[in-house]
């Protein structure tokens, strides 16, 4: 088992590389698992934005407004005095003043067209918002009072008018909330590209050097043994990763997932790590050197990623770039990761996709397999 043992040290040297996108992926699923948020039917609010009014017309129509800006903001009682007015904007206690000038009411009331004033935070969007809420209710009122309404009633007609509206954010075809292990399996996709790429291959590119090759075809170890020691040192990693990266789901998601959660999603990763060392093989056999390797492992991991639905959810995707997207593998493992929302059991709609993603997954591998066996051939015929 020389090539074996040789195999594990030429891994131990590359191990810190490997810790190195463990421990980040880790910390990024801790943190996010920690600050998820509570997504739901209704996933947008307004903000709540401090702001004042100045009433100098000391009218109905001011008091009215105030009134219908506080049903969605926080007013703030403050003195009609510019400089205090200033501080306070500029150490963020209020966003917003609304100036009411004298005889602003009989104005409005008599069909005239008078601006108010305000104040805004410099290079805040937050005073435009409250422009726009002001807007709203003075448009409303004009209505009421071109209906012929009296001003009282035209004044609470307009504050009874909607405050808010109800925006509903959908995902795909209905709206639902996944659990975070779902996130977790989907960037798993690019962590098993990237590592295993770099690490397996970096050690099969050793082992496929002229001199090294040249050395095992003179000792008394034969070819085919040396092929399958390679091939348990490729599975032992493949799996060992795998195995890890199970062991962490369980302790993050333990309390918020199924036995059967963890069942497809471990068997639509272990599909997916079988198709990481496949293509790992393949580029340790075409790769020469190890910066060609680096470079190949780059494109291969961050590629398919973009492309095949790991980074860019699928749903955004237009039909051009899902055309392009199902010729990569990633897609197919995104396919059977969407389909574990769907299925909650083995007999329900969303299993069809799930077993054909990993079908797909599989083949992939298998061809990646086929072409790294082409390449080590020829390298026996040169």
């Amino acid at each position: 088992m020389q090539t074996f043992k040789l195999f594990m040290l030429l891994l131990r040297r590359n191990l810190p590389s490997m810790l190195v996108y463990i421990w980040i992926f880790v910390l990024i699923a801790v943190i996010t698992t920690n600050s998820a948020k509570e997504s739901g039917e209704q996933l947008y609010q307004d903000s709540d934005i401090p702001f004042t009014v100045l009433n100098r017309d000391d009218s109905r129509l001011g008091e009215a407004l105030r009134e219908y800006l506080s049903a969605r903001n926080t007013y703030v009682e403050e003195p009609d005095d510019l400089t205090v007015l200033q501080n306070e904007m500029f150490y963020r206690e209020i966003y917003y003043v609304l100036i009411i000038p004298e005889g602003y009411e009989a104005a409005v009331l008599a069909g005239e067209d008078i601006a108010l004033e305000n104040y805004k935070v410099q290079d805040s969007a937050m005073g435009y918002y409250l422009d726009m809420q002001v807007e709203g209710y003075l448009s409303a009122l004009r209505a009421y009072l071109a209906a012929g309404a009296e001003p009282e009633e035209a004044m609470a007609l307009a504050k009874e008018s909607p405050a808010a509206a109800e925006v509903l954010v959908y995902s795909g075809e209905e709206s639902h909330r996944e659990p975070q292990i779902y996130y977790f399996y989907q960037n798993l996709a690019y962590i098993f590209l990237a590592m295993l790429t770099s690490a397996l291959g970096n050690i099969l590119i050793s082992f496929n050097s002229e001199k090294v090759r040249r050395r095992t075809m003179c000792s008394s170890l034969s070819l085919t043994s040396r092929n399958m020691q390679l091939a348990l040192g490729t599975v032992t990693v493949g799996g060992g990763v795998w195995l890890l990266f199970e062991l962490i789901a369980l302790i993050l998601y333990r309390e918020e997932s199924t036995v059967f959660t963890f069942l497809v999603s471990g068997m639509n990763s272990l599909c997916f790590v079988t198709l990481s060392v496949s293509l790992s093989v393949m580029l340790g056999f075409l790769a020469k050197k190890a910066e060609v390797l680096s470079a190949l492992s780059l494109i291969v991991s961050l590629g398919p990623c973009f492309l095949g639905g790991v980074f860019v959810p699928l749903e955004v995707m237009g039909g051009g770039i899902l055309k392009i997207a199902k010729f990569m593998p990633t897609y197919w493992y995104i396919v059977s990761n969407n389909a574990m929302i769907k299925a909650s059991d083995f007999t329900s709609e969303g299993i069809a996709e799930f077993w054909g993603g990993l079908g797909v997954q599989l083949l992939y591998a298998v061809m990646f397999f086929c072409i790294a066996m082409a390449a080590s051939r020829r390298q026996r015929t040169q």
